[in-house]
């Protein structure tokens, strides 16, 4: 059974708290299920997390990152359930002043969410195998 992932309320819920003219700059990243997996083409995506400890660890990239850049506001969002190609599954957003550094923090910031909260994956492929990955 998929959680449900509302990535357009997380998006309108973000640039409703950066539409106040503070931020002159919003970079939007979504993520989403590649039909092209590890080991075939994929059918479906199954993610599950230790969701306390991966929701912390989210908080603690969104707040790194914000310090390190200055930037107004970062935020992460990630999903967990089974998910179909195409899905959104992952969701960054991020609002500073202007432009400056954000590329450089939207690419840091994907880049911790891939590699610390205790997130894991399963590619389940169209002729039925699976793999953690």
């Amino acid at each position: 059974m998929k959680e449900e992932f509302k990535i357009n309320e997380l998006i309108n819920r973000f640039l409703n708290r950066n539409g106040d003219g503070e931020s002159g700059a919003i970079y939007l990243f979504i993520g989403t299920v590649k039909k092209k997996g590890r080991r075939g083409i994929v059918d479906r995506l199954y993610l599950e997390a230790y969701k306390e400890a991966a929701n912390k660890e989210l908080e603690d990239i969104c707040k790194e990152v914000k310090e390190k850049y200055m930037l107004n506001d970062v935020e992460i969002g990630h999903a967990t359930g089974m998910f179909k190609t195409g899905e959104p599954i992952v969701y960054v957003g991020i609002a500073a002043l202007s432009r400056g550094k954000m590329y450089e923090a939207m690419k840091e910031s994907i880049e911790l969410y891939k590699s610390r909260p205790p997130i894991f994956k399963k590619e389940i492929y169209i002729d039925k195998r699976e793999e953690w990955i």
